[in-house]
């Protein structure tokens, strides 16, 4: 048995959780600590943390760090949401919290942020079961919100959106004065809501939603992190007017009108999204923190599969963005044969095969921007989007990987700034293996009827059978097979069986 704390600093507060970890058991949770900041306040209207919510966070952690040296705990994460990455003294606030209590922060991006949150969630042993048929989780933070659409138990899409308990708070203040003030937020809301229904629901109905927010979502019921909290919509409508007419609601105070701004959120939502159900998970990112912690050391496996949600939401986007599917699954298994038959010699992991592998299905969707600026417009489209599950250091080396696909690729000294030299490695291993399995089927007509790929002596020996000529491949190989042998010291070597 070990204890593991983790830490998050968020928009409205600082929250500690004690876990208590077995070999294949989920963490049990034996000791919370909250304690409520001003952060998301002073950004707005600040644009930095005042000095005196900087010295309060530093005095909250160093009491958690005299709790967790009480419980012995050595296991910890410290993680800063991705709202105070837009603080202008954010690296202020990361100095302070080192010299004052010894601990180094983790900063999240929305991507690992949102994707803790997920990992909460879908350890439910009810998660399933919800998004078997059709699902939109709904994870609503300070500034923004992001929807996740799942049907017959797969990503469709992940969207973000500009709105917020606090930004909801914000537009509020500005409409208070204006006739039909109340209708005018609806409208902002529905709005955004009713692009994500245009583009893409193409009017399927949705069994589930499933709520989760940065302040509690109100549901009349207490929950562990494995309890399934379903209601039926009106049922938590009715939920959702009984709080409403608390008097935390009615007070004009600074708690209330962020509890006002959640409620008018959620009540657009569930009103706009065509789903039968309600689900509230109650679950928090220091659960997903936990988790992941786990997952990551081994001690625990994930009943949902990750991998499968970051494969299935790429095809999803490569579909949108009308992708030539045959040349698309030609190209992976190829790639990912080359990866397999490369592991001694490249060092890579199962992780880095799976960057492969959405590199390779996204490296064209730029072709439905521009033919002849394919490569860039693949790498906005990439940056652009959220694959929950990804980071967004790894939407950038993939990202990357399809632009470079077709150009040359820079000296890392041009790539510094946005890369390590690991990263960089990395990414550069990546698009060769990528250019080599792309020659292979330069003419998009699949004409492999089969690949043997297979290192022999220096070489790396793939055995082709076609039933047309694969002139063209041939032809177009020797630039890319050269790129190749200068990354691995290996050379490509097309052998093809006679006919």
């Amino acid at each position: 048995m070990k204890l593991y704390a983790a830490i998050y600093i968020g928009s409205y507060e600082v929250a500690m959780k004690l876990f208590q970890t077995k070999k294949d058991e989920k963490p049990k949770e034996i000791n919370c600590m909250r304690h409520a900041v001003r952060v998301i306040y002073d950004i707005f209207d600040y644009s930095e943390i005042s000095l005196q919510t900087t010295e309060e966070i530093c005095r909250i952690l160093s009491d958690m760090k005299n709790t967790m040296e009480a419980y012995k705990i050595k296991d910890y994460t410290l993680a800063i949401g991705n709202t105070i990455h837009v603080a202008s003294n954010e690296i202020f606030l990361l100095e302070q919290i080192r010299l004052k209590t010894g601990m180094i922060p983790v900063r999240l991006s929305n991507s690992e942020q949102r994707f803790y949150e997920y990992e909460a969630v879908s350890s439910g042993d009810y998660f399933e079961d919800v998004i078997k048929n059709s699902a939109i989780m709904v994870d609503i933070g300070g500034s923004s919100l992001q929807l996740t659409y799942f049907k017959k138990g797969s990503i469709v899409t992940t969207q973000h959106l500009d709105l917020g308990t606090f930004n909801m708070h914000k537009t509020m203040q500005k409409l208070k004065s204006v006739p039909n003030g109340r209708e005018q937020i609806d409208t902002v809301i529905d709005k955004e809501l009713e692009t994500f229904l245009n583009m893409f629901l193409n009017d399927d109905k949705i069994e589930y939603l499933i709520i989760i927010a940065d302040r509690k979502v109100p549901s009349g019921k207490k929950a562990d992190i494995t309890d399934k909290i379903i209601f039926g919509k009106d049922e938590f409508r009715q939920i959702l007017e009984k709080e409403w007419n608390k008097n935390v609601f009615v007070e004009d105070t600074f708690t209330g009108s962020l509890e006002r701004s959640l409620f008018i959120l959620i009540r657009e939502i569930i009103d706009m999204l065509p789903a039968e159900k309600v689900v509230i998970p109650n679950t928090s990112i220091n659960d997903g923190m936990a988790l992941d912690y786990l997952y990551k050391n081994k001690t625990l496996i994930s009943n949902h599969n990750f991998k499968n949600d970051i494969i299935n939401a790429s095809w999803a986007i490569a579909k949108r963005y009308e992708s030539y599917f045959p040349h698309l699954m030609t190209l992976e298994k190829l790639s990912v044969k080359i990866f397999d038959a490369m592991k001694r010699y490249h060092g890579m992991t199962e992780r880095e095969r799976l960057l492969l592998q959405v590199a390779v299905i996204l490296h064209d969707c730029g072709k439905y921007i521009s033919l002849n600026e394919a490569s860039k417009c693949s790498n906005r489209i990439i940056l652009s989007s959220e694959i929950l599950g990804l980071s967004h250091k790894e939407r950038q080396m993939i990202a990357a990987i399809a632009e470079y696909n077709r150009l040359d690729i820079p000296p890392y000294s041009e790539l510094s700034g946005r890369f390590s030299a690991s990263e960089y490695w990395t990414v550069v291993k990546l698009v060769a293996i990528l250019k080599v399995a792309n020659a292979l089927d330069r003419s998009h007509k699949q004409k492999l009827k089969k690949a043997d790929i297979h290192i022999r002596k220096n070489e790396l020996i793939i055995g082709v059978g076609s039933e047309s000529s694969i002139a063209l491949e041939r032809g177009l190989f020797t630039e890319k097979a050269d790129f190749f042998e200068k990354v691995f010291d290996i050379r490509p070597v097309i052998v093809e069986e006679k006919r």
